[in-house]
């Protein structure tokens, strides 16, 4: 199995999960306005349309920024929520993934929103974010109707959290460019491997030949000794 970790290009992400987003009521507290919810959870594989299945390592979010981060409706930042820089969005990593905590506003559409969530009609959560490193296991090599693996071990920001309405993935370009430009990453090492085989097996080559003709050349000395 091949196992190799790579550099991100830098492009941003998405990603959806089916949470459903917590109203969060405490006594005295019958018309709360506070929301929470994952935007991401922990060693969960999520099957990235027909390229790979996915997940996000614990430890990913350690060196991450969240100093932009918005909460949005469906990732439309005219439907701005809260933001982390006002203080009326929380983000934090606990065990399980990465949580949200914001105290609605007092607009039309945070109450149209809050009327959803009370009914249940939004079933979960969304992030946008930018990798940093990520590892890929090959199983395609060994098995074309595998599908190859891709751990995302270091993202270094988290710019939106969205409750969304469909939180179904959706195929997009910049998901099958992470998994070609990984991919071509992965040929390129494997053309090296081979060059580097090749190169091995001709010093060998070259060194038995020499050794041969160094053996060759002892023998016609002893011999001419001899005589």
């Amino acid at each position: 199995m091949n196992k190799k970790e790579y550099k991100s290009d830098g492009k941003p992400e998405r990603r959806a999960i089916t949470i459903p987003v917590t109203l969060e009521k405490r006594e005295a507290e019958e018309n709360s306005r506070k929301i929470s919810g994952y935007a991401a959870v922990f060693e969960q594989k999520t099957k990235i349309g027909t390229w790979y299945e996915e997940q996000i390592a614990r430890g990913a979010f350690d060196e991450c920024d969240f100093s932009r981060c918005v909460l949005n409706f469906n990732h439309d930042d005219n439907n701005l929520l809260g933001r982390v820089s006002s203080g009326t969005l929380k983000i934090e990593v606990d065990e399980k993934g990465l949580r949200f905590e914001c105290e609605l506003p007092d607009t039309t559409t945070a109450n149209d929103i809050l009327t959803l969530i009370r009914r249940g009609d939004i079933e979960g959560c969304s992030f946008a974010f930018v990798v940093r490193e990520s590892s890929w296991e090959w199983l395609s090599d060994e098995d074309p109707a595998q599908l190859d693996q891709r751990t995302i071990m270091k993202i270094s920001e988290v710019f939106d959290v969205s409750v969304v309405t469909h939180p179904a993935y959706e195929q997009t370009s910049v998901d099958a460019r992470s998994a070609e430009a990984a991919r071509e990453q992965h040929r390129e090492e494997l053309r090296k491997e081979e060059e580097e085989k090749e190169k091995e097996k001709e010093k060998e080559k070259e060194k038995a030949e020499a050794e041969s003709q160094s053996r060759l050349r002892q023998e016609q000395t002893i011999t001419l000794n001899i005589f």
